[in-house]
C-alpha cells in the first residue's frame, strides 16, 4: 500500500445519515419560497432541497416561528451573519440573496449601538433554542439605496439544521 493510499484510508469518509425525526410541533419550510414540503413526511424520504421551487434548502422550525408562504424572512447564524434570504425577503429589503449573504443582521436592519448588541444577543439566543417572540425595530435599512421601511416588526425563533435564527418580517 502506498503512503498516499494509506493516507486516503485514514481520512474521514462522508456517508448519508437518516434524517433526524422532527420534534413535536416542528414544521418544515423552504428557505427560499417559504412553502412546506410537497409530500406528507411519512410518504417519502425527505429531501433537503425544496421540491416546489428547487432553489431552497428545507429547514425546520416550531410552528409559532415558522414563516407563512406570504412572509419575508431571513436566516442568520450564531454570529448574526445572514445565511439565507427568502425571495419575498429580497423584495422587502431591496437586495438579492447573493448580496445579502454574510452581511450582519444588524447592518441589514439598520440597528446601531445598543440596539445592534440586543439584536445580536437575540439572534444568539434563538440559535440556542429559545423562542424569542416579536421585536419591533425602528427601520429596515436598504443597503443598495432603496426606500427605508419604518416600523418593521420582526418575529424571531430557531430553525435548522444546523441551528440558526429565523427572522420573519411581519406586515
Amino acid at each position: 500500500m502506498t503512503e498516499k493510499h494509506a493516507e486516503r484510508e485514514r481520512a474521514p469518509h462522508l456517508r448519508a445519515l437518516p434524517a433526524a425525526p422532527l420534534a413535536q410541533g416542528t414544521m418544515s419550510f423552504c428557505a427560499r419560497c417559504g412553502r412546506g414540503p410537497s409530500l406528507p413526511p411519512s410518504s417519502a424520504v425527505p429531501s433537503r432541497v425544496c421540491a416546489r421551487c428547487g432553489l431552497g434548502l428545507m429547514l425546520c422550525a416550531e410552528a409559532p416561528a415558522r414563516p407563512r408562504e406570504s412572509d419575508a424572512f431571513l436566516v442568520a447564524d450564531h454570529l448574526g451573519r445572514i445565511c439565507a434570504l427568502s425571495a419575498r425577503g429580497e423584495r422587502r429589503v431591496g437586495l438579492d440573496e447573493s448580496d445579502a449573504l454574510r452581511l450582519e443582521v444588524g447592518e441589514l436592519l439598520g440597528a446601531r449601538g445598543r440596539s445592534r448588541e440586543e439584536l445580536l444577543a437575540t439572534v444568539r439566543a434563538a440559535c440556542e433554542g429559545e423562542l424569542v417572540g416579536v421585536m419591533r425595530w425602528p427601520r429596515v435599512a436598504m443597503p443598495k439605496g432603496g426606500a427605508t421601511t419604518r416600523g418593521a416588526r420582526v418575529r424571531v425563533g430557531r430553525c435548522g439544521p444546523p441551528p440558526a435564527a429565523l427572522l420573519v418580517f411581519e406586515a
